[in-house]
């Protein structure tokens, strides 16, 4: 695949979209794991957003962070 890539024998066109973004990526190892790494951790981000917005709106009304608003105002106004 990559083989294909870097030599454009998958029909891009020379000087394609492809071609010029696998030369910017691979010209340096350091380059290439920056790439891998910041892929990873925004990858990762967006994966536990969403899982967390699933959760959320799964269990809404039953977390302790949708619970405590009324907790509070309960025992303020028993101290009243």
């Amino acid at each position: 695949f990559f083989f294909a890539l870097r030599f454009g024998t998958m029909g891009v066109a020379k000087g394609g979209f492809l071609e010029s973004a696998f030369k910017v990526i691979m010209r340096r190892n350091s380059v290439y794991v920056g790439f891998v790494l910041t892929g990873a951790l925004v990858g990762e981000k967006l994966v536990s957003g969403g899982f967390d917005a699933l959760w959320e709106r799964n269990n809404k009304g039953k977390l302790y962070s949708h619970l405590e608003p009324k907790w509070t105002a309960q025992l303020a106004a028993q101290e009243d």
